[in-house]
């Protein structure tokens, strides 16, 4: 896991070391640099594999590259193009397939990587630039076009010493104000953007000059067998062997364990790859929660059959509070959805480099609210409403109110929807939700909370295989009579008690409404009180006031009015300068 960064444009070491030290979070062990005349390529390391020969940039003649991430299946490639007559010069670097891939495949390498990336390539040759992310959008690369040059960096922290006054993307803003973040290809601001997943892009002297989409989910439960068995058993062996090439590693690792279905299976099966005692991880509050205290119980039950050792994290309103704004900064953009893994992250990077997690299994599977009602809806013959718009109704803040919001007409997209290949309302949700949310909102925070704390997050049910695998599975498995993750769940009754698998799902929100009903209530209308959004951005403050008012008399405004506390800190830290001052 690393930071890249880098540039088509005239040599500026100046340049190249400011957008390194932006990037330090992600990659305090190491830093290397490459220069020529017309390109400058960088890289902050985390070393987690061949910790002495990996380093990067690696140079294979006029082919030059820098990755952000990991390429699991590189043993396999590597010996492959051993066999073709390239000649590796590292103990065993998965980043050193990338340019003898390149080589040998051409703009196809990307369709032999197994893994989670975000990869800069330079062809000196052609003189193109090619960026490209990986197939679910885990790892992050954001670049800028300024005065005929291209700029590229993992964070958006790191561009805004190209950029030091961007513009607000009016677009952007809707969207997290609708949807509680910022979705790519966009940033929050106007200039800078986002590679979307599973994506190449190839820029020839400051133009983009190709776009292309390299792979694309495809949720159409076609898989047909006679037994419920034969699933079961295709499931378990597909995450057995993700799981395990997650767990090829040179340094030591754990496993987030929450109490709940998916974090306690990935954390069962990880402790098989180790021969040391698994270092596991909880989050819980200091005060008691409805719906979470039996979190450390049931993390405490799996431990124990598993002999892992057990990290408990702590956490209280208070801490939370005065974290904010450090949080925000992480993200570089307004962010209102989960943010626990913050607080967790800087537990696990005290013991370990790595965690592996159970993000995604809900996105295959199907459990959330959205989810259950599609399964609903697929009971009803002649249904007609779009998938796309009756999600869209569920945003935090509809047209209606952002009109109002900012005293103009606002129309945001519908919700995006795959549906190439999805016939079932469960899996046009999920195949939308798998493009859209898990990237744009998921894999946002597992990645910028984790990397705040160099910690690197692997997730086994994210493997391109296995989610291949669950795609065809029939969408009446994944939702049975009113059961989530129904054929999960027998797949982890092979491993997991039965009273925990069964468990109400809890998941990885903080109790933000309870406690802006409570301990936080001053505090929020103050903040309010004194924001500045509606100078910067246009909001309408009586608007906002009403809104203020009514949460205080019972409406359950919670999700707006955090948005807005959420956009208010955050543009305090933009405006005062925090990256450029890193």
């Amino acid at each position: 896991m690393c930071a890249i960064f880098g540039f088509v444009a005239p040599k500026n070491q100046e340049l190249l070391e400011k957008m390194a030290q932006s990037l330090r979070h992600r990659g305090p062990d190491d830093r290397g640099f490459w220069q020529s005349d017309e390109c400058s390529l960088g890289l902050d390391r985390l070393a987690i594999l061949d910790i002495k020969g990996g380093m990067q940039p690696c140079v294979k003649d006029t082919i030059v590259s820098v990755m952000n991430g990991e390429i699991y299946n590189f043993q396999a490639l590597r010996i492959e193009l051993e066999s073709l007559g390239y000649a590796f010069s590292s103990n065993h670097s998965d980043a050193e397939v990338i340019p003898f891939a390149y080589k040998e495949w051409g703009l196809d390498f990307v369709d032999h990587l197994e893994g989670m990336f975000a990869i800069a390539l330079w062809d000196s040759v052609l003189q193109n630039l090619i960026l490209v992310s990986d197939p679910v959008g885990k790892k992050p690369c954001y670049y800028t076009l300024e005065k005929g040059d291209v700029y590229f960096a993992s964070e958006i922290k790191a561009l805004l010493h190209v950029k030091p006054n961007p513009s607000i993307c009016e677009k952007a803003l809707y969207a997290f104000l609708a949807k509680k973040t910022v979705a790519s290809p966009y940033s929050i601001y106007e200039d800078i953007l986002q590679v979307p997943p599973a994506t190449m892009m190839i820029f020839h002297q400051g133009v983009l000059v190709n776009e292309r989409r390299y792979w694309t989910p495809c949720f159409d439960g076609s898989l047909v067998f006679s037994s419920e068995d034969e699933y079961v058993k295709l499931i378990t062996e597909s995450l057995e062997r993700s799981v395990k090439m997650r767990a090829q590693m040179d340094v030591e690792f754990g496993a987030f364990l929450s109490g709940g279905l998916d974090s306690s299976l990935v954390a069962t099966l990880t402790a098989q790859h180790t021969s040391k005692q698994l270092e596991t991880f909880t989050l819980v509050y200091e005060d008691s929660i409805e719906g979470k205290d039996d979190d450390e119980r049931f993390a405490q039950i799996v431990a124990e059959r598993i002999g892992a050792k057990r990290h408990i994290y702590r956490l209280g309103h208070e801490e939370v509070w005065s974290s904010l704004s450090k949080v925000l900064r992480a993200f570089d953009e307004p962010f209102s959805a989960t943010i626990s893994p913050y607080f967790l992250c800087s537990l696990v990077a005290q013991h370990v480099k790595v965690a592996l997690c159970g993000d995604g299994a809900d996105e295959l599977f199907g459990s959330y609210f959205t989810h259950r009602n599609s399964a609903k809806l697929d009971e009803i013959k002649n249904y007609q409403l779009s998938n796309g718009l009756w999600r869209k109704k569920l945003n935090v803040f509809s047209d209606e109110e952002l009109s109002m919001l900012f005293g103009k007409y606002i129309s945001t997209p519908e919700l995006f929807f795959g549906g190439a290949h999805a016939i079932t309302q469960l899996h046009q949700t999920l195949e939308g939700e798998f493009c859209d949310q898990l990237p744009n909102q998921v894999l946002k925070y597992a990645d910028r909370l984790s990397m705040a704390h160099s910690v690197e997050i692997r997730s086994p049910f994210l493997d391109r295989s296995f989610i291949e695998l669950v795609g065809h599975i029939p969408s009446s498995l994944k939702i049975k009579e009113q059961e989530v993750k129904y054929i999960l769940k027998k797949v982890a009754l092979q491993f997991l008690p039965k009273e925990l698998v069964f468990r109400p799902k809890e998941g990885f929100v903080l109790p933000i409404w309870r406690w802006m009903d409570s301990v936080w209530k001053d505090r929020i209308k103050e903040t309010l009180k004194m924001s500045d959004i509606n100078v910067d951005f246009g909001i309408q403050q009586a608007y906002v006031d009403s809104l203020v008012r009514e949460w205080e008399n019972g409406a359950s405004h919670h999700a707006k009015i955090w948005s807005l506390v959420v956009l208010t800190i955050w543009n305090k830290e933009r405006k005062y300068g925090y990256i450029r001052n890193a």
